[in-house]
């Protein structure tokens, strides 16, 4: 998961609450041997994660992918 580079992938976490926001933290800190990490900022991200089981997840993934997409969704 990690980029060539050896540094971690950035994510950028959409429709998720501070308690999932933890839980993904964790996981990847614990699980996936802090191969990726949690960024405050959208624009600094690799890759951008939607929470599916959110309210205003489908509307904001429509939203977001009728822009230009440059990376990962």
């Amino acid at each position: 998961m990690t980029e060539k580079n050896g540094k971690p992938l950035k994510l950028a976490l959409h429709a998720m609450d501070s308690r999932a926001v933890k839980v993904m933290i964790k996981f990847l800190q614990a699980s996936c041997k802090g191969a990726a990490v949690v960024v405050n900022s959208a624009e600094d991200a690799d890759i951008d994660v939607f929470d599916a089981d959110a309210l205003a997840s489908k509307d904001l993934l429509e939203a977001h992918l009728q822009r230009t997409l440059v990376k990962p969704v």
